[in-house]
């Protein structure tokens, strides 16, 4: 190619790989994707810490939008929220909507110790990420088809079916998840990766909880259709994020770490052989941890206590309704009734508890913890303490039952304590998140998660379960049951170890 000579810039063209020299230097698109990922991630996530990685601030940018917008399609399947109210329109059974929280939560924990094995048999976890993407989306897909197509108990046992396979595909999406993080982001940034994910979508929550309050009163199976739409794109664009993450790179500490997992993949392919010496392996893992590793043995104690976060806002809301004739016509009672107030209350506690609490789990996950449990507990025991006064002014008046303005300030009072406890749930996602990942590399990572998210998923079935025979006998006495979990939960979280980065790596 002839090169003018004029001194001015020039270029040399190759069709094969698209450089262009100048005598300012080299440029190159991936330098413009490179420059744009590093200014979205140190504006908005903050400065990573120094570490031997590549790429950390394109992987940090993409697995944190990917997460963003995972969560955005979260909270509009909402097993607490939306789901219920929708199951509520097409009159489904009322013995589903029992169902909905368990199968949510238990369907994404239980498989993960017999996934572990054939997962470590592969060394890159990537392609494991993006199946559990798409299966996702298309869980939501097929939800809004049941939307348009299906009502009565078929829509509810359609619903229940899709529930369970994004479940299991969550699954999947979280064991691999977090073995990449420990790959591509270094000690002290993953906790703010989290909280800026959780951030995001409760920003969107917020903007669908306002839109959802001003079409309450035409919420159709159609309307309901497009929500589940939305949320199906929205996994879709967090497997775009997620399908531009570099997880193998050229650090030494990324090569020593895929060599030590290499080595692992002869016995857990030897473990897939027959299912027999699949369930050994799956039981064995699970007894040596628990027998063998203290601080692994407090970690699942302590989740097991901080379930009173992710059960204790359904009884709130139960509390609302049963209450809320006994009200009168009050401005509380006309806020609290809409699908669009409790989307929204989660959308504010995400968005507000995100980064906080983000940051907060670099420095100290346990101390996240305990505090978010702790909060949690205070407004539970508050809800408790005000319904007893309520049930001893009954009882007091038999003939004349408590006065309005007590059910007013219950009803005033439950949209805050559901927030509250929302905001605690939120942060106790991410500390809970950024302590495992913190507390083992490798495959003991990938270990950790998959045993503690199979018993936690067997411990959310017997917890759940027994709240929900408590809440025949009186509604109050789950909620007081999940307040002194929560208190002992918050205890037990300040004594774990603690495994965050020193906060000299986070100046």
């Amino acid at each position: 190619m002839k090169i003018n000579d004029s001194g001015h810039t020039f270029c040399r063209l190759t069709l094969r790989r698209g450089f262009c020299f100048s005598r300012a230097g080299l440029s190159h698109p991936s330098t413009k994707v490179h420059s744009m990922w590093k200014t979205f991630t140190h504006k908005l996530i903050g400065t990573p810490p120094e570490s031997n990685l590549e790429h950390v601030e394109e992987n940090a940018g993409r697995y944190s939008l990917g997460f963003g917008a995972q969560n955005i399609g979260d909270q509009i399947v909402s097993a607490k929220t939306v789901l219920p109210w929708f199951l509520g329109l097409v009159a489904a059974p009322a013995w589903v909507l029992p169902l909905l929280v368990p199968i949510r939560e238990s369907g994404s924990m239980l498989p993960q110790a017999a996934l572990r094995p054939w997962i470590q048999a592969r060394t890159r976890r990537l392609p494991l990420l993006l199946l559990g993407s798409a299966g996702q989306a298309l869980a939501c897909f097929f939800m809004a088809l049941t939307a348009i197509f299906a009502s009565g108990a078929l829509a509810g046992i359609l619903i229940l079916a899709c529930l369970a396979m994004l479940s299991l595909c969550r699954a999947l999406v979280s064991l691999t998840s977090k073995d990449i993080a420990g790959r591509v982001v270094p000690k002290g940034y993953r906790g703010r990766l989290t909280g800026f994910a959780t951030t995001v979508s409760g920003g969107v929550a917020i903007i669908v909880g306002i839109v959802l309050q001003a079409l309450q009163s035409k919420l159709t199976p159609t309307l309901f259709a497009t929500l589940f739409v939305i949320a199906a794109a929205s996994w879709a664009l967090s497997l775009w994020f997620f399908r531009g993450i570099r997880e193998l790179g050229g650090s030494a500490s990324v090569k020593k770490q895929v060599a030590e997992e290499q080595q692992a993949q002869q016995e857990a392919q030897e473990a897939m052989q027959t299912p027999a010496a699949y369930v050994r392996e799956v039981v064995q893992d699970i007894r040596e941890l628990l027998a063998g590793d203290r601080t692994f043995r407090s970690f699942v104690l302590v989740r097991t206590l901080l379930l009173t976060s992710a059960l204790s806002p359904t009884f709130l809301v139960a509390m609302a309704a049963a209450n809320q004739d006994r009200a009168g016509n009050s401005v509380a009672t006309a806020l609290f009734t809409g699908l669009g107030t409790f989307v929204i209350a989660s959308g504010v506690a995400s968005l507000l508890a995100g980064k906080v609490s983000g940051w907060l789990s670099d420095v100290s996950s346990r101390n996240t913890l305990a505090g978010a449990a702790l909060l949690a507990t205070v407004v539970l025991v508050i809800t408790v303490a005000l319904s007893f006064v309520i049930s001893l002014v009954d009882a007091a008046q038999a003939s004349s039952p408590a006065p309005h303005w007590l059910f007013t300030v219950l009803m005033w009072w439950l949209p805050v304590a559901f927030f509250v406890v929302s905001l605690a749930h939120a942060a106790i996602r991410v500390a809970r998140s950024t302590y495992v990942v913190d507390m083992a590399e490798g495959d003991q990572r990938t270990r950790y998660v998959s045993v503690a998210n199979t018993l936690m998923g067997v411990l959310l079935l017997i917890v759940g379960a027994v709240t929900s025979l408590l809440a025949v006998f009186n509604p109050v006495w789950p909620l007081a049951a999940l307040a002194g979990l929560g208190l002992l939960g918050a205890v037990l979280a300040r004594r774990l170890p603690e495994v965050s980065a020193d906060r000299s790596e986070l100046a």
